[in-house]
Order: structure tokens, then C-alpha cells, then sequence
């Protein structure tokens, strides 16, 4: 895109926000698309009739109280002060603040009140602040109708099995960005404390969609995730075709949705990968997990989180958490329709990083709160507590952050981050106090900055008395719908089918699906005699006889013991041999760990990965998978590549970073001469991620924009590395070449020539302030702040030496 389009792009969504003010999202969306992208659902189904507001009262119970829990002290500024229990990644600090100012949170800690004398105070006592949660994982087009009646004790090897079976029709209530059944979904969601969603779907103006950004949540930071159902374009397999599962990736003839190094550019790749525990589920994860051998194609790099990941073995497991891949676990629904759900126990000892998402009401769980709830439970009765209440919360607030590619904005309770908080009664008053919360222990769900859900109090006190009342459990609570949209609550519930599920439950909810892992005739999750854990492997003969270690249809009759020490894999310390590949190098040292390679041949460019497992040998690519195309250094973009010509430029190192891109530089360029080793990159991403040091991988067109030599409509790839690049000392005279052009430099023993230049001298359209020169004549520098450097700006204006990256600027160096 030219970047005066851009610019005009800039305005319009500036205009889209402020005409948007009152809600939180965009009109416009997906509104019939089944979780295959397919413009069908994905076994037909007809839609139950009827309507009525049965959904709303279902979940009531009798009227214990209305006693608020927390006070409110109006104040006269903008920001809002709440008190009690904030948790963070690290500890709880029992006595402490968050402040909100705007949509930001502006203060976390025990004394923040004080900087904010005339803030509005939520005093909540010894209740729990939370981020707010995060849902990585779910199909909101799915979700009206609740727990599917089929269901029963049926238990399957693969989803390809269960789709052919059971009728999964969409939302009754429509599935429209403003159709009753998608707020109706959403509000479940957002009144359990969740105001994150991957959801495959939207509605307009209640949850933040991470898999489809409008305009302010683009202006705030956040990173598109790309979520793909079926990443192998096998929606509509039968499971017949698939009972013997070929020998190669090719002879599955498979149609992949994306290839392995645009996905690696994305913020986060979600694809569902081994939903199931046979050959196919196995080979699932084989072909997407490698891309030098039959076809397959390498999806586990440190940006992918797969959803599922059930039928993996310790192996397959190793690799994802070596890799950085994430693993959205779904315990509920996978038990449901499976019997088993992941081995997250051996994944964590790797090191791995878990979120939690909720799939859908058919076969999981009604909102997070009851996700946690059932991991919080499978911990506890079936891996002996290998998680920690911390870690369990972690996974619905930061590692799910983490998962989606956005921990920069939201996940934790951070200063500058976006303001999406929970706050929920309990007397644990630590992390549980949100693993054990219902429906009536939510006081307040805020939505960057803005409250939605909670107490009647609170919202009255903070935002105004605007917010629609409603009683949960008994007790006043507020749903600022009619303030945020063209619907209030009443005429939600009224205007829902009757067959909806409830939005909130004062009890476990009725027909809810069991986190209580069973195959018929295999085993029953309970004690039974001689097998205290019911996985059907009696004590005496169980490698794993306290945590739960079934035999899957996957397993060829044994218990999984991948290093053959007579200790099952999910409670081994150290699962995996130190030589996978058995070909005499340990894991560490082997430049194919998870292939026989006992050569361990590889021929330039060396990139720390043997020729046997490399797709592209002849390219250097330690940070990701082969690029489409041969990727050049900095210095071949100045010299080799002509203007407009696409080019992929790997393992660059951030210098400097601006609102509509960054600069990178080689941390080793050609015979160590750093004259165009910079260089600048323009982009329509975010780039509020990324950091001055960050390993980035870079593709895009050659571009010239006024003088400068860059990388347009950039896509930027995070590695997950981080490298150094110490500034290049250069005179004045030196600088002003463009050979320094996006290098950072350091200019030192220059006079300083004017300490208030004035820019519009060099074009009337410059109106800058606080620029200054160093040098004169055609050795002169401009000094401005935009990629400067050194710390303290205002109080360092005529002081050298200074450092900063090269540029062009209205024609001045």
C-alpha cells in the first residue's frame, strides 16, 4: 500500500473510532461461518423453535443477600483507584492497588493511592484483583444451546469420528455480529470474568476478538492472532478414510491452509492439531511438526500455540516445548468426547507454557471460570497437584497472554498495559479465591479501563447509573449493555430462545460435561479395587500408579515410558532419553535431536541444524522456517534488490522503533563493515511488541521513501531471540553520508551548531520542535528524538557525545 493511502487509512480509522465510541467493536464480521471457515455448519442440524427469557432465570437461586462488597468513595479525577488482593505473575500482595487511568493501568502496588489524591476509590476489602481472562480457544457460533444431548457415555478415537455422529447446529438466536444468540454467548463469557476471546465469531461491542481486531483495539497495541479449525483443510474427511493412516505426509493429499513461514510472521498461530488418540491424530502432529521429509510442514515454532495436542507422545511433546510451541489445553471437552485429554503433566516438566480455553458449550465448559475449575479438579484427582493454584490461574491470564501473542497488553497487572480487570469475592483471598469463583463471586469486570459487569454499586459509583440492574444469585449486580450498545438486558433476555443456556449459575450447571476422564470398557476415572487411580491399569502393574496414565488406542497396549526407565512419561522428572534420536549425540548436541543422523553433516551456511531435518540447507535460518524465498542481507537490499521487488531479510536486529515501524541492523555484516547494515521497515502491524534488541525476521517490498532506503508493508516476525548491536562511532561529517543511512551510530567530538533548530528552513512543512545540529555544511546533523537513544532527552538537548539510528528527515541527515 502506497503510503499516502496509508495515511488516509490512518484518518478513516481515526474517524471509525470516534464514531464507534459507544461501542467496542465494529459492525461488521463473520456471521454463518461453521468453525471450518465453510459457509455451512458442520453437521447441518435444524434450529429449536421457540423463544421467551427461560434462559435468563434458569440459573437463579433463592436471594441470599445484597450486601455490596465493595465501597465506593466518589473522587474528582479520571483515574480509579481499586483496593484488595491484586495478584500478580509472581505473588499476591495481600494489601495493595491498581489503578486505572483512562484505558490504561497507570499504578500496581501497596502505596498508589497517594499519587492519585482526587481518584474515585473501590475499596474491596480482602477481595481478589485479577487481570481479567483470557479465552484462547472457542466457537462462538456453537454456543447457544448448551451441553449436547447426545453426547452420553459415547467416547471417540478422533473428531472426524464424533462430527459424523453428532449434530452441531449454529445459534438459534442468530449468528450475526449483532444477533441476540452472539451477545448472548458473549455476555455468558464476559459476566464470568473474561474479556478476551479467540472465538472463531463476534459480537459487536462486548468482547475483545483477538482473531478479528477493529479499530481501537488495533490503536491500542493488540496483534491479530491467526486461528485455524482445521489447518490440513480436512473438514470434510469421514472418518472411515482415515482408520489406516498412510505412510507418507504427500498421500494424505491434504490441502494445508498456510504455509510455515507466513504463519511464522503472525502474531500467533493457532491451529487445533491431534484432536484425538489415534494413528491419524498422531500423524496429525508428524506432518505439521516437520517440513524436510514426505510433505509436512514445520508449525512449531515459538509464535504457534496448538489447541488439543492429545494424541502426542513424550517425544512429540519435547519437541513443541524445545521449539516454543504453547498448548492450549481444553480438559473438559477433550474428556468429554475423548475420555483423555493432553499430557500437559509431561509438557510442564519440559518447560512448556500452558493456556486454557473453553472449545465450546456442546462438549466443554459454560465460561473460564468453569474451565478452571475443571483443570483445578483433573490437578487435583488425577496429576497429584503437579500444578500450583498460581500456575493454573497463570493459564487463563498470562500464558494465555502469552499464547495469543499479546502479553505485551494485556495478561497481567502491569503499568501501561490495557485495564481489564476481575475482581471476585472469596476467602482464600489468594489465587484460588478466583480457581473456586462463581457466578455470584464476581464484583466487577472491567473492559479496558471502562467497567461492564458487577456490582450495582460500583458501576453507579465509577461510570454513572447508565448499566442495566441485574440480579445473580440474589445479588444487585449491573451489565452495562444499553450504555455500550442498541440492546439493554431486558430485551436480551427476552428476545433469546428458550433452549438457550443460562448465562450465569448459582450451582455446578445443570447437564454440565464431565471432567472425569472414562472409555467405556476401558476405564472409569474412580477407584475400582486394585486400581486407586481408575485408569484402567491396576497398581501393581501401573507405571504411574498416583497420576493418570490410561493405555490409548495410540499406545500399541503399553503404558507410555519413552526413556524405558519403568516410570510411566506423565509423572517421570525427565521423560524423554537424552538421546531421542539414538544415533550417540545427546539431544543438547544434535543438530537433528529427533532424527538418526549420527554424521551430523551440515554444509554452509551453517545455521545449527543438520542436513537431514533442514528443509532449505543452503539458507541460513536458525530463528524459523525456510522463507518463500531467498532471503538477502541488509547490505543486498541497498545493492541487489530493485525497488518494489519482494524481499525476505532473516535474523535482523531491532535498533530503533516508531509508531509505523522499526529499524533493524546485521548484528554481522560483511567483512564487519557496518555502511548499510541498517536499514528501515515500514508496517501496518502494531509494533508496541517489540523491543530495541529483539531478533526479528522481516518480509516485504524495497521501498524509497523520502531518501531512505526500506522494507515496506513489512510483515515482522518475532524469534524469540535477543542480540546486542553496539553503536558505530562516526564523526559528524561521516554520519551525514548515506552510507550510515539506518545505522546506529554514536557522533562525538562534533560542535554543537544550533541548540533550537528551526526545521521548516529546510521544508515549510516541518514544524518540529526541540531539533538540534551538530557539524556544518555538508557535515552538518539534525538531532531529533524519534530513534535518539541516549536517556534524559529534554535535559541532554546540546550534549554530546550522542547516539542514535540514521535517517533521512525532509531531506537533512
Amino acid at each position: 500500500m502506497p503510503r499516502t493511502l496509508y495515511y488516509a487509512a490512518l484518518l478513516f480509522a481515526a474517524a471509525l473510532v470516534a464514531a464507534c465510541s459507544s461501542e467496542r467493536r465494529g459492525e461488521s464480521g463473520p456471521s454463518d461461518a461453521a468453525p471450518d471457515g465453510d459457509d455451512r455448519p458442520i453437521d447441518g442440524g435444524t434450529p429449536p423453535d421457540g423463544g421467551g427469557d427461560a434462559g435468563r432465570d434458569a440459573g437463579r437461586d433463592a436471594a441470599t443477600g445484597t450486601t455490596a462488597r465493595c465501597e465506593v468513595q466518589a473522587g474528582s479525577g479520571d483515574a480509579t483507584v481499586y483496593r484488595g488482593v491484586v495478584l500478580t505473575p509472581d505473588e499476591a500482595l495481600p494489601e495493595a492497588e491498581v489503578v486505572t487511568e483512562g484505558e490504561r493501568i497507570a499504578c500496581v502496588g501497596e502505596d498508589c493511592a497517594a499519587e492519585f489524591s482526587d481518584a474515585t476509590v473501590v475499596d474491596c476489602g480482602g477481595a481478589v484483583i485479577s487481570p481479567a481472562l483470557i479465552n484462547p480457544h472457542d466457537h462462538m457460533l456453537f454456543n447457544e444451546t448448551g451441553p449436547h444431548e447426545e453426547l452420553g457415555d459415547r467416547r471417540y478415537d478422533h473428531r472426524h469420528e464424533w462430527r459424523g455422529e453428532l449434530s452441531t447446529p449454529q445459534n438459534p438466536s442468530g449468528t450475526g455480529t449483532n444477533s441476540t444468540g452472539m451477545r448472548w454467548n458473549e455476555l455468558r463469557h464476559l459476566m464470568a470474568g473474561t474479556t478476551t476471546v479467540v472465538g472463531s465469531g463476534n459480537a459487536s461491542g462486548i468482547m475483545r476478538h483477538l482473531d478479528d481486531l477493529g479499530p481501537r483495539e488495533l490503536g491500542q497495541g493488540f496483534r491479530r492472532v491467526s486461528y485455524e479449525t482445521f489447518p490440513l483443510g480436512d473438514s470434510d474427511a469421514q472418518h472411515d478414510d482415515v482408520l489406516i493412516p498412510p505412510e507418507s505426509c504427500d498421500d494424505w493429499n491434504w490441502s494445508f491452509r498456510a504455509n510455515a513461514f507466513n504463519t511464522s510472521m503472525a502474531a500467533a498461530y493457532l491451529p487445533h492439531v491431534a484432536e484425538g488418540i489415534d494413528e491419524y491424530a498422531a500423524d496429525e502432529f508428524r506432518c505439521q511438526s516437520q517440513e524436510y521429509d514426505d510433505g509436512g510442514r514445520d508449525f512449531t515454532h515459538q509464535n504457534a500455540s496448538h489447541i488439543h495436542s492429545i494424541g502426542l507422545n513424550a517425544a512429540d511433546l519435547h519437541r513443541m516445548a524445545t521449539a516454543g510451541t504453547r498448548l492450549v489445553w481444553s480438559p473438559r471437552t477433550n474428556i468429554a468426547l475423548y475420555g483423555v485429554t493432553a499430557d500437559v503433566s509431561t509438557f510442564h516438566r519440559f518447560g512448556g507454557t500452558i493456556a486454557l480455553g473453553t472449545d465450546w458449550a456442546y462438549t466443554g465448559s459454560a465460561n473460564m471460570l468453569r474451565e478452571l475449575e475443571c483443570a483445578d479438579s483433573y490437578n487435583r484427582d488425577y496429576l497429584s497437584g503437579i500444578f500450583s493454584d498460581r500456575e493454573l490461574w497463570a493459564m487463563a491470564t498470562q500464558n494465555a497472554a502469552i499464547a495469543t501473542g499479546n502479553d505485551h497488553a494485556i495478561g497481567s497487572l502491569e503499568e501501561g498495559k490495557i485495564a481489564d480487570l476481575l475482581i471476585v469475592d472469596g476467602a482464600p483471598g489468594e489465587y484460588r479465591a478466583v480457581l473456586e469463583a462463581g457466578s455470584a463471586d464476581v464484583l466487577l469486570v472491567s473492559v479496558a479501563g471502562e467497567p461492564f459487569y458487577g456490582e450495582a454499586n460500583v458501576l453507579e459509583g465509577v461510570i454513572g447509573d447508565d448499566c442495566d440492574p441485574v440480579d445473580v444469585c440474589g445479588e444487585d449486580r449491573g451489565v452495562c449493555l444499553s450504555r455500550n450498545l442498541d440492546t439493554s438486558y431486558d430485551e436480551l433476555t427476552s428476545n433469546i430462545s428458550a433452549a438457550a443456556y443460562p448465562l450465569f449459575f448459582c450451582d455446578e450447571p445443570e447437564d454440565e460435561p464431565t471432567c472425569v476422564p472414562s472409555r467405556p470398557g476401558e476405564f472409569t476415572g474412580l477407584p475400582d479395587g486394585d486400581d486407586s487411580i481408575g485408569d484402567g491399569v491396576p497398581d501393581d502393574e501401573d507405571l504411574c500408579p498416583e497420576v493418570f496414565h490410561p493405555i490409548r488406542p495410540i499406545d500399541d497396549g503399553v503404558q507410555q515410558d519413552a526413556d524405558g526407565d519403568g516410570v510411566g512419561d506423565p509423572c517421570d522428572d525427565d521423560p524423554v532419553p537424552s538421546d531421542i534420536s539414538g544415533d550417540g549425540f545427546l539431544n543438547e548436541d544434535d543438530n537433528c535431536p529427533y532424527d538418526e543422523n549420527p554424521d551430523q553433516t551440515e554444509t554452509p551456511p551453517l545455521d545449527g541444524t543438520g542436513d537431514m531435518c533442514d528443509a532449505c540447507p543452503d539458507i541460513a535460518n536458525p530463528h524459523g522456517p525456510c522463507p518463500p524465498i531467498t532471503p538477502a542481507t541488509i547490505q543486498e537490499v541497498y545493492t541487489e534488490v530493485e525497488e518494489d521487488e519482494d524481499v525476505v531479510v532473516l535474523g535482523a536486529v531491532v535498533t530503533g522503533i516508531h509508531d509505523s515501524g522499526i529499524t533493524i541492523q546485521d548484528p554481522d555484516p560483511e567483512d564487519g563493515d557496518p555502511r548499510q547494515s541498517g536499514l528501515s521497515v515500514f508496517t501496518f502491524q502494531t509494533t508496541s511488541h517489540l523491543e530495541i534488541g529483539d531478533v526479528v525476521n522481516v518480509s516485504g517490498e524495497k521501498d524509497l521513501f523520502i531518501g531512505n532506503v526500506e522494507i515496506g508493508s513489512a510483515q515482522i516476525g518475532t524469534t524469540g531471540a535477543t542480540a546486542s548491536i553496539e553503536p558505530t562511532e562516526v564523526s559528524a561529517e561521516q554520519a551525514a553520508s548515506d552510507d550510515y543511512l539506518g545505522v546506529l551510530v554514536e557522533i562525538a567530538g562534533a560542535e554543537v551548531t544550533d541548540e533550537d533548530y528551526d526545521c521548516s528552513q529546510d521544508n515549510s512543512n516541518c514544524d518540529d520542535e526541540g531539533l538540534w545540529e551538530i557539524g556544518e555544511g555538508d557535515g552538518a546533523v539534525l538531532v531529533f528524538d524519534r530513534l535518539y537513544q541516549d536517556a534524559d532527552w529534554d535535559e541532554r538537548v546540546g550534549e554530546l557525545p550522542v547516539t542514535g539510528v540514521m535517517m533521512l528527515r525532509f531531506g537533512r541527515h
